[in-house]
């Protein structure tokens, strides 16, 4: 329960249900942050990075997720789908504050390069924005597309020990709700462009790079 106040609340039995894990090992009213960009039709609806929290189970494979979306982002999609999606578990990532020394907005570089379907995703020197966090060792970035056009936009969780800060700054907006330490309704940014990963592709798998745990990946599929 979230409330201002604490005492018993007299509720339908249909207005609760079993405490238990949902489909994907999430959990009503949890925090969790898109991993690609949502697409309806040939509209992005929900950018990658954009926070929300779990509504219900709405089957066996997918979970019911309202979106912190603003009121004019709502309005200029023209779906009327108010920030509420039922999406399959791939799709969204949990969420959390990321670390103080990588924080939301901040401009990173990965130091290694991080292969996934037996391709480099993203070439070590990739530079790339943290749009937050997703545990105590691992932060949410899009990265940016290589020079040559090899390899596309990427929105990957990345272990913290493969990056290092760099002091060129990305142009990321971020507003924060009430409610503690919940994350702003919406971020953007000067890239990736709206071209996303089509809802429901299946994520690639990094292997373990030479001197770090594994790293988990969802990426933003131009192919």
């Amino acid at each position: 329960r979230t409330s201002y106040s604490d005492g018993p609340v007299s509720v339908s039995f249909r207005e609760v249900q079993l405490h238990r894990p949902l489909v994907g090992g999430f959990f009503i009213a949890q925090r969790v942050q898109s991993a690609m960009n949502l697409i309806v039709g040939d509209r992005v609806v929900v950018r990658a990075g954009t926070c929300g929290s779990v509504l219900a189970e709405f089957s066996d494979t997918r979970l019911t997720v309202t979106f912190d979306c603003p009121t004019d982002a709502n309005d200029a999609s023209g779906s009327g789908h108010n920030g509420c999606f039922n999406v399959l578990p791939m799709e969204i990532r949990p969420w959390c504050e990321p670390p103080a020394d990588l924080p939301l907005g901040c401009s990173v570089e990965v130091v290694v390069d991080l292969f996934g379907a037996s391709r480099v995703l993203v070439p070590a020197g990739t530079r790339g924005v943290v749009l937050g966090g997703v545990d105590e060792a691992q932060v949410f970035v899009a990265f940016e597309a290589c020079e040559d056009g090899r390899c596309p936009h990427a929105f990957l969780a990345v272990y913290v020990s493969v990056l290092q800060k760099v002091s060129s700054e990305v142009d990321v907006d971020s507003s924060h709700s009430g409610g503690g330490s919940a994350p702003g309704v919406q971020r953007s940014y000067t890239w990736p462009s709206t071209a996303g990963g089509k809802r429901g592709k299946t994520p690639g798998q990094l292997p373990r790079p030479p001197t770090e745990a594994t790293l988990v990946v969802v990426v933003d599929g131009n192919d």
